[in-house]
């Protein structure tokens, strides 16, 4: 859904559910990368493809367990003060996003 958490335009991820049996996999079918993975790219493109019309800034989650905050994390979103939620800032170029998050994430914080 397209939402607004502390006044600044987001793209939140209300669930993402990775079946157990395919948890931590790298996958061939998903160009190998965890379904997790895959998922986030897959969010990251979307918004992307959204955020000249919307104005998307970043996009956010909510970890439904502390397990989660690790995951997400290391997928390079940053916890938002002291609320549960944990963003990423999506950046303003104009390319179109090729399923790399690590390049979204170089692009947007490694100038």
């Amino acid at each position: 859904s397209v939402t607004s958490i502390e006044d600044f335009p987001a793209l939140q991820i209300d669930f993402l559910f990775v079946d157990a049996n395919y948890r931590g996999l790298i996958l061939n079918e998903l160009d190998n990368v965890k379904a997790s993975e895959y998922l986030i790219e897959l969010a990251i493109s979307i918004a992307k493809n959204l955020q000249s019309t919307v104005g998307l800034k970043y996009i956010v989650l909510l970890p439904d367990n502390k397990e989660l905050e690790k995951t997400y994390t290391n997928l390079n979103f940053n916890k938002l003060n002291d609320l549960s939620y944990y963003l990423l800032m999506l950046c303003r170029h104009s390319y179109n996003y090729s399923r790399n998050y690590l390049l979204h994430y170089a692009e947007c914080h490694l100038k």
